[in-house]
C-alpha cells in the first residue's frame, strides 16, 4: 500500500501571470516603436497588447497583496473594512510603503481599462493630418471618484506623476514600461518586508529561447524602447 502524504498551500495565482506577460512583451516590443499614430488613439495592436500587459501586472500585484493580507490575517489592520482595497491595506500595514502614490496611479489606469472609461472625442482629419484632436470629454458616469480626480490631470488626460494615459484607446508601450517599473518596485518592497510574501528576485521566465530573470526582462524592454 502506497504511503499517503498531506500538505497544504494558499491559492496565489500571481507568478502564473509572468510567462504570459513575457510573451505579450515579446510580441509588443517586436513591433516597430512608433509614437502614437495620431492624437486620438494608438494602433489597435499596440493598444491591445499594452492594455493586456498592464492589466496582468496589476493582477499579479493584487495576488501578492492578498498573500500579505493572508500572512497578517489576524491583525486589526487586515480586518479593518477601511483597508479592504489592496493599496490602503498595504499602506496601513507598511506606513513607509514608498510606491503608494505611483501604484495608486497604476490602479487608476487599471480602472480606466477594465471598466473602459468612455470619452467623447471630437477630431478632424485631412490629407496631411490623420485624426487631429479637437476636444475630449470623459463621460460623467466614468471614473472612480475616490481616486481619479486626485490622480488625473484633466487637461492632459494623463495621471499627474507617472503621466499614464487615461483615455483607454491611447494606452501604449510607454505606459507598459511605467507600469512594469512601478509594480515591480511595489513587489520588491513586499519582498524586503517579508520574504514569505513574495520572492520576486528569483522569478524567471522563458524569453526567446532562454530563461531570464523577470527583472532583467524589464530592463531589456526599457533599453529597447530608448534606442
Amino acid at each position: 500500500m502506497k504511503a499517503t502524504h498531506h500538505s497544504n498551500l494558499v491559492s496565489i495565482i500571481g507568478a502564473a501571470y509572468l510567462q504570459p506577460i513575457a510573451e505579450l512583451l515579446d510580441t509588443l516590443f517586436s513591433k516597430p516603436s512608433r509614437k502614437s499614430i495620431n492624437q486620438v488613439q494608438t494602433s489597435e495592436s499596440e493598444n491591445g497588447y499594452s492594455t493586456a500587459i498592464c492589466l496582468l501586472m496589476v493582477a499579479c500585484f493584487e495576488s501578492y497583496s492578498m498573500r500579505a493580507r493572508y500572512l497578517n490575517r489576524n491583525t486589526p489592520i487586515a480586518n479593518d473594512p477601511a483597508n479592504r482595497h489592496a493599496l490602503k491595506f498595504l499602506h496601513a500595514l507598511y506606513p513607509t510603503f514608498r510606491c503608494f502614490t505611483a501604484l495608486t496611479e497604476v490602479y487608476v489606469l487599471r480602472d480606466c481599462i477594465i471598466h473602459n472609461h468612455l470619452w467623447e472625442i471630437d477630431y478632424y482629419w485631412n490629407d496631411l493630418t490623420p485624426m487631429a484632436l479637437t476636444s475630449a470629454k470623459k463621460a460623467p458616469f466614468s471614473g472612480d471618484k475616490k481616486r481619479y480626480p486626485q490622480c488625473v490631470d484633466g487637461r492632459t488626460r494623463r495621471t499627474i506623476n507617472l503621466k499614464l494615459h487615461v483615455v483607454p484607446i491611447r494606452v501604449d508601450r510607454t505606459d507598459v514600461l511605467k507600469v512594469l517599473d512601478t509594480v515591480w518596485q511595489g513587489l520588491q518592497f513586499l519582498e524586503q518586508q517579508n520574504l514569505n510574501q513574495c520572492q520576486v528576485s528569483e522569478w524567471t521566465v522563458g524569453f526567446r529561447g532562454k530563461h531570464v530573470f523577470f527583472v532583467d526582462l524589464i530592463r531589456r524592454m526599457k533599453r529597447q524602447q530608448t534606442k
